[in-house]
């Protein structure tokens, strides 16, 4: 039997439910860290179709992503904590399955992560120059995905995501007042929602996201959600173009927008895929 274990940042699992939205011929076990039961119980609270049945396991994951997987607490004695509970979980499998096999999100640190929980994993994504969405498609061997998102056409009301856990991927101010500016001018309802402000926990970020007609965010979880819930969407990047991790609308509908590289910095003017919005 295969296992599939969901690890790392909400971003992550919620694109790979994105894919188990599409029916796949294989069989396989759905096994999650604690940390990311919460968006799960969210996302089935608020949706009218079934929700994979997943097992939650407690690794001690308290970061919102498995240490051992980032170069940040590479080597804090919490990775090697986190590993060693992962360990003697999947020995617990390989007693009733010796045949096993061990599935993980990304390529990244699977060779070190093999060596402390003494087992081998195949990855999921393993190439980081395509798209994670693109690997699930692969992976779960659909032709293609049952969902499409149309197009937004005339919107009404939208909301602004500019938080990220990365705070390099924020929306930046300037640009937040630049698209209400423009709403403003407009009958578009615009407004902006940020963490511990307007939503505290998954459960509301996921309530807002449902019901919005369209939603502008960072290169962050909202823009996942959005996809998953089929809601039209645009997404703001701070660097560059994401190409790993951007989402099926926005890439199909080019909904996006990268900084100027004159100014280095988002200029709504400048992207025709957000100002029809105002129109």
């Amino acid at each position: 039997m295969d296992y599939i274990f969901f690890l790392r940042s909400y971003g992550d699992f919620v694109v790979a439910l994105y894919a188990l939205k599409t029916k796949s011929n294989r069989q396989f076990n759905l096994i999650a860290s604690s940390h990311l039961e919460p968006v799960y119980k969210a996302i089935q609270k608020a949706v009218n179709w079934a929700v994979p049945p997943v097992t939650f396991i407690d690794i001690n994951i308290k970061k919102g992503l498995l240490s051992a997987f980032t170069n940040k607490f590479f080597f804090r004695f919490d990775a090697f904590k986190e590993l060693q509970l992962l360990s003697k979980y999947i020995n617990t499998i390989k007693q009733t399955d010796p045949e096993a096999i061990f599935w993980v999100e990304q390529r990244r640190r699977k060779k070190w992560l093999e060596m402390v929980t003494h087992n081998r994993f195949q990855s999921i994504h393993s190439n980081h120059r395509s798209n994670i969405y693109d690997s699930y498609n692969l992976f779960f061997n659909h032709g293609r995905y049952d969902d499409f998102i149309e197009a937004a056409g005339a919107v009404t009301q939208s909301i602004i995501f500019p938080d990220s856990r990365l705070t390099k991927k924020q929306i930046p101010e300037k640009f937040i007042s630049h698209i209400l500016s423009k709403a403003a001018e407009t009958e578009i309802e615009m407004r902006v929602a940020r963490f511990n402000k307007e939503y505290k926990n998954f459960e509301e970020l996921v309530l807002l996201i449902k019901n919005a007609e369209f939603i502008i965010s960072a290169d962050s979880l909202p823009a996942h959600l959005a996809q998953y819930i089929g809601i039209p969407h645009f997404i703001c990047y701070t660097k560059k173009l994401n190409k790993e991790w951007i989402t099926p609308f926005a890439r199909e509908l080019t909904s996006y927008s990268i900084p100027d590289k004159k100014t280095k910095r988002n200029n709504a003017n400048e992207s025709e895929n957000i100002t029809h919005l105002f129109s």
